[in-house]
C-alpha cells in the first residue's frame, strides 16, 4: 500500500493510502487534520504540492482546479489517489484530529424513504452499515456506482449518541447528476459509500454562546442539526438563537413545520425569518407566533437586522457560495464579527 508522507520545518507525518481512495481521505481516516471544505472538489482549500512521486487526479474537470497551478505539483488532495508512495507538502499546520470519536471512515449505505419536499428538493436517509457519531453542523460525502464523484450533504438528525441512521436533503441544480439520479432514475433502495463525518462549522454547547444562523436552500440542513442538539438539551432555556432561512418563493419553503414547532417551544429565545428573494408572503399563517417572522430580499441582508449580543455569539452559514461568501463580508465588515466567531460550510 503506497505511504504518504507530509514534511513540515518541525514534523513530519506518515500514513498510507489506498489507491482506491483519494489523498485526503486517506490522511483524515488516519486521524490528521487537514485543510478542506467541501471534501467533494468544488473549493480548492485541500490543495496540496506533490514533492515526489506520482499521483492519479481523478476528477479532472473539479471546479476546483481552477484554484491551482499544476505546473507547480499543486494537485486537489480530495480527487488524487498516491501512485506509490508520494511526499507532499500542504500549506498551513498539520495535527492529530482532536476527538477521534468523530474521525470519519468508509461505510456502506442504503438510500431509503426518498420523498420530494418541494420541486427541487428531497428529503432522503441513509441507513449505515455501523452507527456513526457525528457534531451538529457535520456533513458526508456520498458517491453513488451510477453517478462518479462523491456529493456532500449536511446531516439534519442529530443524536449525541449516534445513530446508523443519516437524514439528508439534496437540492436539484441544473446539470446536477446526483440530484437528477435521485429524482428521475432512482425507483427504489440502493447502495452507495458514505465518507464522514466531515467539517468544521459544529454546534459546541460547552462554549456557551448565544448563535446566528444563516441558511441559504438546502443549507437549512445542518442548521436543523444543531437546532435539534439545541433543543434537545434544553440549550435555549438560557441562551439565545436567531435563525435565517432564504428561499425564493413560498412554494421554496421546507422544514416549515419544524421550525413553526421550535419557535413554539422557545418563545422568549429563539427566533426564525424567512427572507423570500423573489415573491412575498401571501398571507400570515394564524399557527404563526411572534418569535417567527417573514421578510423579503436576500437572507444575508435580513441578517443584518439580528440584534444578538455579537460579543457573546457564534455565527453560522450554509448555503450556496455567493450566499455565504456576501454573509461572510456582512458579519466581518458590516456587523463587526472576528473570523473566529463564524463557522460556515459552502458545497458549491
Amino acid at each position: 500500500m503506497p505511504k504518504v508522507t507530509i514534511t513540515k520545518k518541525d514534523a513530519t507525518w506518515d500514513f498510507d493510502a489506498d489507491q482506491s481512495e483519494s489523498v485526503l481521505y486517506a490522511g483524515l481516516r488516519q486521524g490528521l487534520d487537514l485543510s478542506y471544505e467541501c471534501a467533494t472538489g468544488t473549493c480548492g482549500t485541500c490543495k496540496a504540492r506533490l514533492v515526489s512521486g506520482e499521483l492519479d487526479q481523478g476528477w479532472e474537470e473539479a471546479p476546483g482546479h481552477s484554484y491551482i497551478k499544476s505546473a507547480r505539483g499543486e494537485f486537489l488532495m480530495c480527487q488524487s489517489r498516491a501512485r506509490g508512495d508520494c511526499e507532499i507538502r500542504v500549506p498551513g499546520a498539520v495535527a492529530k484530529i482532536a476527538d477521534d470519536q468523530f474521525q470519519p471512515s468508509h461505510r456502506i449505505g442504503i438510500l431509503k424513504n426518498c420523498q420530494a419536499v418541494t420541486h427541487d428538493v428531497m428529503r432522503f436517509d441513509v441507513e449505515l452499515d455501523s452507527a456513526m457519531k457525528w457534531q451538529a453542523g457535520q456533513f458526508v460525502v456520498l458517491e453513488s456506482p451510477a453517478v462518479k464523484g462523491f456529493r456532500a450533504y449536511s446531516m439534519v438528525n442529530f443524536d449525541e449518541n449516534g445513530s446508523s441512521t443519516l437524514e439528508l436533503v439534496v437540492k436539484r441544480f441544473p446539470n446536477g447528476q446526483f440530484s437528477d439520479w435521485l429524482f428521475d432514475v432512482l425507483k427504489a433502495e440502493a447502495e452507495i459509500s458514505v465518507f464522514g463525518p466531515l467539517g468544521k462549522a459544529v454546534f459546541e454547547p460547552e462554549l456557551k454562546k448565544d448563535i446566528m444562523c444563516i441558511a441559504g436552500g438546502s443549507g437549512i440542513a445542518g442548521m436543523m442539526s444543531i437546532l435539534s442538539h439545541g433543543s434537545s438539551t434544553g440549550y435555549f432555556n438560557d441562551h439565545q438563537a436567531h435563525l435565517f432561512f432564504g428561499v425564493r418563493t413560498p412554494d421554496d419553503i421546507f422544514f416549515y413545520s419544524e421550525l413553526l414547532e421550535m419557535a413554539k417551544q422557545y418563545p422568549d429565545t429563539l427566533s426564525v425569518t424567512i427572507a423570500l428573494s423573489d415573491e412575498a408572503q401571501d398571507e400570515k399563517d394564524p399557527q404563526q407566533p411572534n418569535n417567527m417572522m417573514f421578510t423579503t430580499g436576500f437572507v444575508h441582508l435580513a441578517a443584518r437586522e439580528c440584534q444578538i449580543d455579537k460579543g457573546n455569539c457564534m455565527a453560522y452559514i450554509a448555503g450556496p457560495p455567493p450566499m455565504v461568501d456576501g454573509a461572510l463580508r456582512d458579519l466581518l465588515t458590516e456587523a463587526g464579527y472576528s473570523a473566529t466567531q463564524i463557522r460556515y460550510d459552502k458545497f458549491g
